[in-house]
């Protein structure tokens, strides 16, 4: 885990995987009309703030990934692989609750013993073959890598990966989708894999104007991904998604054409009201550096990345990894985001930061 999960893609070129994300959109006279009430301003950053390390209680060591959303008046953090002190098998995920004014301020459901509970739970039969092998590096992970609003609910979306023996070496077999009420920590896994291997992995996703916009990497080894959508009422219906070629949405997934190339992780797509356009949150691979960059659409064209601010260094048997945006926290119209990035600290240890970022 850890070290390991911001070079997802990379790994999985050579034992099988790719990575994540969400995007493009509705009728080219639509996204001209909504783009036309705001100028379009350049991407100039005016200042940074590192404002610290993401909570966690006692119990846990360490814990990646660190998507978020607002749901209902509680901001819902998720995580990846968990280590916990004394747990005989790494947490495949976890959760916490905070107020969107105080983000860093966590606050975990724990058990009897100060433990938080899985997020998203495994099925019988992935929970029995974890049992069974007893092994970190050979078992069945859930990654939580986005969630949505969806009736009330947030709709998660994760990776369901068979981690291996061997130094970054999983398996992607599907997107798994969970239900989570406002004010829990524990999901409802949905039946089934909305994708499946050698499908992309789409699990980054969007909502914008009633459509959820998905990316997903293609397995490729210049870590490039694609893009599907579906309307919001239909996300759990993988027969209604279409999928971007180039040109227009066709429904063969085979189909899809790279929106993005070069991002070996996590990304994010949202639409700026400041800015006027769509903006790009990513890590970029072996550069200590967050960057940003913009489009007038979920499928770019895109400007040359923009290297926001220099991340805290890594350790030197790792590197950082996981950067994203959290559009539920920006400030000011868009004029002030927050993104996060797992700062590896050392071999499985680090912490997820939190920066400030504001435009000029």
């Amino acid at each position: 885990m850890l070290t390991r999960r911001g070079f997802l893609r990379n790994a999985l070129v050579v034992g099988g995987l790719g990575s994540a994300g969400g995007i493009f959109v509705y009728q080219a006279a639509s996204m001209l009309s909504s783009l036309g009430k705001t100028k379009r301003r350049a991407l100039k950053v005016a200042s940074t703030k590192d404002l610290g390390a993401v909570g966690k209680p006692a119990s846990v060591l360490v814990r990646d990934g660190g998507a978020t959303l607002l749901l209902g008046d509680r901001l819902l953090w998720m995580f990846g692989d968990t280590l916990v002190a004394n747990d005989t098998q790494i947490r495949s995920n976890t959760a916490a609750l905070a107020d969107p004014e105080q983000p860093l301020v966590t606050h975990d459901v724990l058990d009897a013993h100060g433990r938080p509970y899985q997020f998203v739970p495994f099925t019988a039969e992935e929970q029995a073959y974890n049992d069974g092998t007893g092994k970190p590096d050979d078992r069945i992970a859930i990654w939580p890598a986005s969630a949505i609003e969806y009736h009330g609910q947030g709709l998660v979306f994760s990776y369901k990966l068979r981690v291996k023996p061997g130094v970054l070496n999983y398996e992607f077999l599907g997107v798994a989708l969970a239900l989570v009420q406002p004010g829990q920590t524990q999901a409802k896994r949905l039946p089934g894999l909305l994708f499946t291997y050698p499908e992309p992995d789409f699990v980054c996703a969007q909502v914008y104007q009633g459509y959820v916009y998905v990316y997903g990497g293609n397995h490729s080894s210049d870590n490039a991904d694609v893009v599907a959508r579906v309307p919001l009422d239909q996300v759990t219906e993988r027969t209604v998604y279409t999928f971007w070629n180039g040109k227009t949405w066709v429904s063969d997934v085979q189909q899809a054409r790279p929106v993005l190339s070069q991002i070996p992780g996590s990304v994010t797509v949202s639409y700026n009201d400041y800015l006027g356009q769509f903006l790009v949150t990513h890590n970029q691979l072996l550069s200590p550096d967050f960057f940003l960059r913009t489009g007038p659409g979920f499928t770019g064209p895109w400007d040359k990345p923009v290297a926001a601010f220099r991340q805290l260094p890594s350790s030197s048997d790792g590197f950082n990894y996981a950067g994203i945006e959290h559009p539920e926290l920006a400030k000011h119209g868009g004029r002030t985001i927050y993104v996060s990035y797992f700062n590896t600290t050392g071999f499985l240890a680090g912490n997820l930061r939190l920066v400030e970022v504001n435009f000029a």
